[in-house]
């Protein structure tokens, strides 16, 4: 997958993906320079930003003297500052590459140092067995010991403390789009994003929660469906603690998250999570044109 990030409508920026290949693809965007606060301290990729700990808001390194408080980053400035992205596909969605920290994180360096400052982790949460149980139950409660749970997060932690964006999403639960919607399927999804974002409450702001990958199947044109699982996961996720007040949420429309898919899921502004006035909100299109170079 190759991202490239655009700005649209002003309430909104839109993060562009797009397949290359199976695995880790990518494509390049011209280099930025870092964008700095008031009192000169920057947020651009490569600056080791104060990271909590999964253990909520007692970190050392905000305690230390002189440690400054990490600094709620935008949508737009980090549109700006995600220069190169690369999907770790097939990984922690598919049960086909190693998902072990150190094959993984081997792989985020290499990029890391061709100038990739982002990284999107697809995972699948129910329906994902592969011999070690799925990471989360038919009711949607994570399972916190799971081992692929926490080779997750030694992963995320590995690319935060590398100062990259890391986006972090639902991916392939084909339980939500095989069947009819439902209420139930609603709280499931619900419960689901409630443990999510509770596990990594405390991880800094460079963490980006993507809701729901592509919507299709039996909510592929249900606006309702859509808005509705978008909502229901920015509710929790604002309420859950730790820095998800401020955390970037990105939001996939309808018909697999096409480019019109944003305008045709909300038609209004008023209708976005955060009624188009939440800073920290982000649209996703993805855009696979021409089919014989994206999925080559």
């Amino acid at each position: 997958m190759g991202s490239r990030f655009v700005r649209a409508r002003p309430w909104l920026a839109v993060l562009a993906l797009g397949w290359v290949g199976a695995h880790a693809g990518a494509c390049a965007t011209p280099p930025l320079s870092p964008i700095t606060d008031a009192g000169g301290r920057s947020d651009a990729p490569g600056f080791d930003a104060p990271r909590l700990d999964a253990s909520g808001l007692d970190a050392p390194a905000l305690d230390a003297p002189g440690a400054l408080p990490p600094v709620p980053i935008t949508a737009a400035v980090a549109a700006l500052e995600m220069v190169g992205g690369f999907n770790v596909g097939n990984t922690f969605d598919v049960d086909q590459h190693p998902r072990t920290p150190s094959s993984v994180n081997a792989m985020i360096d290499a990029y890391y140092d061709e100038g990739f400052r982002m990284v999107r982790l697809p995972v699948r949460w129910r329906g994902s067995d592969w011999g070690e149980g799925p990471l989360a139950d038919d009711t949607g409660a994570v399972d916190r010991s799971h081992v692929r749970l926490a080779a997750l997060e030694r992963i995320v932690d590995h690319a935060l403390d590398r100062g990259m964006y890391v986006v972090l999403n639902t991916h392939h639960e084909d339980w939500l789009f095989d069947t009819a919607w439902s209420a139930a399927q609603l709280a499931v999804f619900t419960r689901l994003w409630t443990d999510i974002c509770d596990v990594f409450r405390g991880r800094a702001y460079h963490l980006v929660f993507e809701v729901v990958n592509e919507p299709h199947g039996t909510i592929e044109a249900d606006s309702v469906a859509v808005q509705a699982l978008n909502r229901s996961a920015y509710d929790v996720i604002r309420a859950c603690g730790g820095y998800n007040a401020e955390r970037i949420i990105v939001l996939d429309g309808e018909n697999w998250g096409s480019p019109a898919s944003l305008r045709a899921t909300w038609s209004t502004v008023a209708e976005i999570p955060g009624g188009g006035d939440d800073p920290y909100v982000m649209g996703s299109i993805h855009y696979y044109a021409p089919l014989a170079l994206t999925h080559a």
